[in-house]
């Protein structure tokens, strides 16, 4: 399940207010999903930038088995929980260069 909506950050396209993005999440949520595609990553998982601000606004409740997303580049990596493998596949660093190898997952 693909999703482009994102936490209103600047002038960009595809951004919702918080109350509006939390609705979102809660309509999408609400059926269940194996994979979730997102730009921004959940809160606090595979999301903080180089100066250790949190920029992911997916609720943290989605329990779906893989989630995968970009949004904060320098948070590349995965991160496995009981429930979910989340996995920040950003291939750029916050300069835009393209420094991370591609993320292959398969079951």
């Amino acid at each position: 399940f693909p999703v482009t909506i994102l936490q209103y950050c600047g002038n960009f396209a595809y951004q919702l207010s918080k109350q509006e993005l939390q609705h979102h999440w809660d309509v999408v949520l609400s059926e269940p999903i194996d994979i979730l595609i997102s730009h921004d990553p959940p809160h606090g998982i595979l999301d903080a930038t180089p100066s250790g601000y949190h920029v992911g606004s997916v609720p943290t409740s989605a329990a779906v088995p893989l989630h995968i997303f970009g949004h904060a580049h320098s948070s590349y990596g995965i991160y496995h929980t009981t429930d979910t493998l989340f996995v920040n596949a950003s291939l750029v660093n916050e300069r835009r260069q393209c420094v991370n190898a591609p993320v292959v997952v398969y079951k």
